[in-house]
């Protein structure tokens, strides 16, 4: 092995610094996806006009169908490297073979059902666009270990440079590619070259390097976990599927595009507060499984600090909607806003929700992941398919309400291994929904009173509004600036050490 790669192969055991790599880690994770999103704003603004819903719509066609099986590019054996005290190189090896020959199956098992799916949609260049779209796979399956490996040693400023780097080089071709006319080919191509940049960097920073498989390696309780996990992500994808699913049979690619803007525009805090994080939380929260009450409060405070972010930006999206979708996306894209408007109140409900995955992974249950899986995707088939009746503002609501129907039992199943009750999550986050909401409907209706402005003015006017009533009642509620000084001290720590002492000084200083 290369001699750097021993610090991958540590025992996961908390350490005195455990706290403040993992503050550290979360912050990293949350500053690069800030700038992912802004760059994922600009190309959608740009985007939107190079091309038509109709493209938008067919892309997500083949990914509805297809995203099902992405999970399997890792097999669940990310969260196992990740989660496992002990591990070795002959394992990790072994793994990775298993990984990049599951990748080859399903490559050419996406690529060989294009015709299928062109047929099905009645959409005949789905089935190239299909071809394509498979290698996205393949190279998905041989970068999880080194992923899983970085995570594992934490080295969560590298993956988020390397996240940030690959979104920016996707999203340039992708907006030269539609400049020149490629059409969906554009936002094809943007997937593929993205994993593409993760696959080469990855191999790049990390310098770890596969040997050759051994059967005696004991990875079958790897596999076991793995396997519980990647029944769980079927499942979840499937359930995030459906409703793409049946908009598009029913009604169409275009119809699909406005929805699907709107649930891309959903998605992105969800992504990126409860997916990202998610490397960070499994890697610290796995090494205190074994103290009840240390995992308790680091989830705790995890699920305070997305709640901070997410609720007030679902919220604020639903106010102001018409004026959102107007300035990223242009006219043509008018029937997208009520559906964001809809998604966007139960946004912070949603990233709440994924957390209870960090519980499950971190603590070794992909048993108890699985059952979750089954019951989560029943229920929200049921609502998807009562809603489509009512047009695709019927799914949006009826996806809405499954977040909030759903949070309780999914905390409370998840936490009752360590003896955490759904109660002390409502605690931790009742505050910051309940200032959101409130200051969503107080923006709501002041936003009636402005006049006649250029639509960039509309959204900023609308965000100062709401960001005032956010922080006022969050100072009331709390009876202090409490939340506001937990998120400084959280960004003092990506400062150079003698700054951020020097900030620490201060705050303690002023308030002995």
């Amino acid at each position: 092995m290369h001699p750097d790669t021993e610090k991958y192969f540590q025992p996961a055991v908390p350490s005195k610094d455990l706290k403040k790599k993992t503050t550290r880690s979360g912050a990293f994770v949350i500053l690069s996806q800030v700038i992912e999103n802004v760059v994922h704003l600009f190309a959608t603004v740009i985007l939107a006009r190079l091309l038509s819903p109709t493209e938008f719509g067919q892309l997500a066609m083949v990914v509805s169908v297809t995203y099902l099986l992405v999970i399997f590019k890792d097999l669940g054996l990310t969260d196992a490297t990740i989660q496992r005290t002990e591990i070795t190189h002959k394992q990790i090896s072994t793994l990775f073979w298993i990984n990049l020959a599951i990748g080859v199956l399903i490559t050419l098992i996406i690529a060989g059902s294009g015709p299928l799916i062109a047929w099905f949609y009645k959409e005949p260049i789905l089935a190239s666009i299909t071809a394509i779209w498979s290698f996205h796979f393949l190279l998905g399956s041989a970068t999880a270990q080194h992923i899983a490996l970085m995570r594992r040693a934490m080295m969560f400023k590298q993956t988020a440079t390397l996240t940030v780097s690959s979104s920016i080089f996707s999203y340039v071709l992708a907006i030269f590619l539609a400049a020149t006319g490629a059409g969906v080919w554009a936002l094809v191509l943007r997937r593929v070259s993205a994993q593409f940049a993760v696959f080469v960097g990855s191999w790049y920073i990390c310098k770890w390097r596969p040997g050759r498989p051994h059967r005696e390696s004991n990875v079958m309780p790897m596999l076991h976990f793995g396997k519980n996990t990647v029944i769980y992500f079927m499942l979840t994808f499937l359930t995030r599927s459906i409703d793409k699913i049946l908009i598009g049979w029913q009604f169409g690619a275009r119809d699909l595009g406005w929805y699907q803007k709107a649930y891309d525009i959903f998605m992105i805090p969800v992504q990126q507060l409860s997916f990202k994080l998610r490397g960070v939380a499994v890697s610290s929260l796995s090494k205190v499984k074994e103290h009840s009450d240390q995992f308790t409060s680091g989830y705790l405070k995890a699920v305070s600090l997305i709640a901070f972010f997410s609720f007030p930006f679902g919220f604020y999206v639903a106010s102001a909607s018409e004026h959102i979708t107007l300035l990223l996306l242009g006219p043509q894209w008018g029937k997208t806003a009520p559906i964001l408007g809809i998604l966007g109140c139960s946004l912070g409900m949603a990233v709440v929700l994924e957390s209870c995955t960090w519980i499950h992974s971190s603590l070794g249950r992909a048993d108890r992941l699985r059952q979750w899986g089954i019951f989560r995707m029943i229920t929200t088939v049921l609502l998807v398919t009562s809603g489509i009746y009512f047009g695709i503002s019927g799914v949006a609501v009826a996806y809405a309400i499954g977040f909030y129907l759903l949070v309780a039992p999914a905390i409370s199943y998840a936490g009752k291994p360590i003896g955490l009750k759904f109660t002390r999550v409502l605690l931790a986050i009742w505050r910051y929904w309940g200032c959101a909401a409130i200051a969503f409907v107080c923006t709501w209706l002041l936003d009636k009173e402005i006049g006649e402005l250029a639509t960039i003015y509309k959204v900023i006017t609308s965000l100062l509004i709401y960001g005032v009533c956010y922080s006022v009642l969050l100072t009331l509620a709390y009876g202090g600036l409490k939340p506001f000084h937990d998120l400084k001290d959280i960004i003092s720590d990506l400062l150079p050490k003698s700054f951020a002492t020097k900030l620490r000084n201060k705050r303690e200083n002023d308030h002995p």
